[in-house]
């Protein structure tokens, strides 16, 4: 099939599909041919190439054990209770429940408490500033978002297209920084998805110092001798 002017190949065969996804599935590192010309969406895993997928790949791939992330069990089970609450103050007050209002508060609960370890209750407050701004990051209908598909890439940055607006980027960073200076200045840990990661990294910066540490006693080694 065609992407635009880019051929694309589609696999449907079970096995073949099975051979790319588990045995070699390290060889497929990039994701897309048509990548971003958003910096900031440049920088997901998704759209990372090569290399930086591989580096990125093995600092992720411990975190996501089935222990670790049955830690988050609890987290999902609160925003279940907060779920029947509404469930219930909804039926004996009308009877009346708009679904798709009411589905898309219980998941926003359930991600937003599970990755990033924020506490929100969509249901009591529909105009959260998270729930507002991550609405505005998914919106795809916009003429940006067409743009992004139709430019090329450095087309895009020279408009200085972006698929999110600023402000909406801004709040994110401004959020995550806070978020995480919070557990690193106070020594606070979740059982979230960001702890995970979070320790994924310090597990990474152990692995690369005790790498430096070893190469540098190799390296003292060989040249004792010569100055004895």
């Amino acid at each position: 099939v065609m992407e635009f002017t880019n051929p694309v190949l589609t696999i449907g065969d079970p096995e073949l599909i099975k051979q790319i996804s588990v045995k070699d599935f390290h060889i497929f590192t990039n994701r897309l041919h048509r990548l971003p010309g958003d910096p900031f969406f440049s920088r997901l895993l998704l759209f990372l190439q090569n290399d930086d997928w591989k580096r990125v790949r093995c600092i992720l791939n411990p975190a996501f054990t089935s222990a670790r992330m049955k830690r988050m069990y609890t987290l999902m089970s609160a925003c279940a209770d907060n779920t029947v609450e509404e469930f219930e103050r909804l039926a004996s007050e009308s009877g009346e429940i708009n679904l798709k209002k009411f589905s898309s508060a219980q998941s926003f609960d359930t991600i937003i408490r599970c990755t990033l370890g924020v506490e929100t209750n969509a249901h009591k407050d529909p105009n959260n500033s998270l729930k507002v701004n991550i609405e505005r990051f998914l919106d795809f209908s916009s003429w940006r978002f067409i743009a992004i598909l139709l430019l090329p890439n450095k087309l895009q940055t020279l408009l200085g297209i972006q698929q999110t607006p600023e402000d909406v980027l801004s709040f994110f960073r401004n959020s995550m920084s806070f978020i995480l200076n919070e557990r690193k200045n106070k020594n606070v840990k979740g059982n979230d998805i960001l702890q995970l990661l979070m320790d994924a990294e310090l597990d990474s910066d152990a692995v690369t110092q005790q790498k430096e540490l070893n190469k540098a006693d190799e390296q003292y080694f060989e040249e004792t001798p010569k100055n004895l």
